[in-house]
């Protein structure tokens, strides 16, 4: 099993988020992952939680599976920030739509 490290961030239309693996199958030759940054508020959660998948499934990382979770283009359903409060929103995201992937 992999062991991972990862910040997200929101602040002021700002929108960011590192995932890396620094123990497991996929850092035997090193730290693998990403970093993400882009502006665009609630809309950039969407873009950064996309841009993660793309990256995950490129990276081909052990213990992810994207048919657990929803997603905008892939899974099982759409994520919707209806009734979430703004400040919870790029977790909520980052979660159904990404990290809920992860297999222990």
């Amino acid at each position: 099993m992999n062991k991972l490290t990862e910040f997200s961030f929101s602040l002021l239309g700002f929108r960011g988020l590192y995932l890396m693996a620094f123990d497991g199958p996929d850092a035997k030759k090193g730290p693998t992952g990403f970093v993400l940054l882009c502006n665009g508020n609630n809309n950039g959660m969407f873009l950064n939680c996309e841009v993660s998948r793309l990256a995950l499934e490129s990276l081909d990382l052990h213990g992810v599976d994207f048919s657990r979770v929803d997603g905008e283009a892939k899974g099982k359903g759409e994520f919707s920030i209806k009734n979430i409060k703004q400040e919870e929103i790029v977790n909520r995201g980052l979660k159904e739509m990404v990290f809920d992937a992860f297999v222990q």
